[in-house]
């Protein structure tokens, strides 16, 4: 058997085939990349169920925030035109070099456009970024670009937007004097016997447990038993000083502010609950923890039901579904109806109603029918910005694009935007006690805003952060913020 010489007019195409495509990679450096970085998420996208449930309740989530902008357009018209249109020109502002660069460029070039819609998934950031910041590094790129190895500085401005990420989530960027010099010139005072080497930035909120004790969950940054490395979690007891660390706790993970049944603290994190008890006199403490059966990326805060003797739970990022806890039994279950979008959150509200948001509405949700009653459009895009007056009903939302409205019912039960307030990318609003001020805080890691609600204005702002997370009110005129500097009590 003879074997078969190629034709000579194959291996020139071969060879002509290699020389185009060392060509392309000569003129787009960081093309080869750029096509894998396609590949696996498309590859992500066919295979990973996970990743298409998230891209479906990002596309929710977006439609969702569409339709919220067109109805607020009617009813909160000049406040909202503020603030999307902020927004909105900080995101042209950054994005101005990825046009630039496709204008000037070929087809790969504009090609590189479909992947702008991605920068919604920034939203968040946008609002807390600095206009000025932005048009300053968006005007260096502008001509940077124009040099071939230079073109991929059009992303710098997203870096910028983004530049509050790596201080909120990593606070581990900041040095430990750093970190300790930062926090004494924060608002308010911390524990009275605080010790440095229990500043981290993984505490997410302060929970009562009783009026004069309250745990503060975190995570070991080290595996140092008995609270002796970075961090933990630990009781703090209000004395005559002040608040000071009373104990180590034995939980060792970080939680949102969690909620009271009975002599139970019950606190939620991605796929379980935890229900702490501590006895007054003896500090003892014991931990039950309950698998909640389901993967995702983080929860809500959860919501205590105690007539009812059932904890509740919202999925908060790649899910949006609502998980029940009996607190006697600990037996788990998800309620028929899931609530849809991102950045889920939900409240107590009546007897067999919980209130709610998805990221652009404010639900009502019966707990009873496990079904949605009513929804109104409330915000372009929310993140757990929703909390109620225990009061009067009054709703207090907070939309990342720069703007808190507060929503009353109507005569037929339906809640309608009654005004606003413009604040710089709003995260978590909580009203105090006696509903006569709120707190809100900002995605910019930084800023803590105290409202009066009856004057409807701005009448403070604190300094807090890094790692800026949940807040708690201790009082009528005292509040708690949880940062990476422990706990700091504000009295005003």
């Amino acid at each position: 058997m003879f074997l078969q010489r190629r034709p000579a007019w194959r291996d020139h195409g071969l060879a002509r085939a290699a020389g185009q495509g060392l060509r392309f990679v000569r003129r787009h450096p960081f093309g080869s990349l750029e096509v894998v970085v396609a590949v696996h998420v498309c590859w992500e996208l066919l295979y990973n169920p996970d990743a298409r449930v998230f891209l479906r309740l990002v596309g929710l989530n977006a439609l969702g925030s569409l339709r919220s902008l067109w109805a607020l357009l009617h009813v909160d018209t000049w406040g909202t035109l503020a603030s999307v249109g902020r927004t909105a020109g900080k995101l042209l502002i950054a994005t101005l070099p990825l046009f630039a660069l496709a204008w000037r460029g070929r087809l790969w070039e504009r090609l590189r456009l479909l992947a702008l819609p991605a920068v919604y998934l920034l939203f968040p950031l946008m609002g807390a970024s600095s206009a000025v910041l932005l048009a300053a590094v968006s005007g260096v790129t502008l001509w940077l670009v124009r040099f071939r190895w230079l073109r991929w500085t059009a992303l710098l401005p997203l870096v910028v937007m983004c530049a509050s990420v790596p201080i909120h989530q990593f606070g581990y960027v900041w040095s430990r004097s750093a970190l300790l010099r930062h926090c004494a010139g924060n608002a308010g005072r911390r524990p009275v016997n605080l010790r440095n080497e229990q500043v981290s930035p993984s505490y997410r909120g302060a929970s009562f447990l009783r009026p004069d004790e309250i745990l503060l969950p975190g995570s070991f940054e080290t595996a140092a038993p008995g609270g002796s490395g970075l961090g933990g979690s630990w009781w703090l007891r209000r004395g005559e000083a002040g608040w000071q660390v009373d104990a180590p706790s034995k939980v060792n993970f970080s939680f949102w502010p969690g909620c009271v049944i009975g002599d139970e603290l019950w606190l939620a994190r991605p796929n379980f609950m935890m229900a702490v008890r501590r006895d007054a006199t003896t500090g003892v403490e014991s931990v039950r923890r309950i698998p909640i059966p389901v993967i995702v990326m983080d929860f809500g805060e959860v919501v205590c039901l105690p007539d009812e003797g059932r904890v509740l739970v919202t999925e908060a990022l790649t899910g949006s579904g609502i998980w029940e806890v009996t607190a006697k039994t600990g037996a788990v279950r998800r309620l028929a109806h899931d609530i849809g979008g991102l950045g889920a959150v939900a409240r107590r509200w009546r007897p067999g109603r919980i209130l709610a948001t998805n990221g652009s509405d404010l639900i009502i949700y019966s707990t009873v029918r496990e079904e949605i009653l009513d929804r109104t459009p409330a915000g372009v895009q929310m993140f757990g910005g929703l909390d109620v007056c225990a009061l009067d009903d009054e709703v207090a939302a907070a939309d990342l694009a720069g703007r808190v409205r507060f929503f009353r019912l109507d005569d037929q039960g339906h809640y309608r935007f009654k005004w606003g307030l413009p604040l710089s990318a709003p995260r978590v609003v909580l009203y105090s006690p006696d509903c006569r001020h709120l707190v809100v805080t900002s995605w910019d890691d930084e800023s803590v805003w105290l409202i009066d609600r009856v004057a409807r204005r701005q009448i403070a702002t604190y300094r807090a952060g890094p790692a800026l997370r949940g807040v708690t009110w201790l009082g009528p005129r005292e509040f708690a913020i949880a940062d990476a500097c422990t706990m700091s009590d504000v009295v005003f």
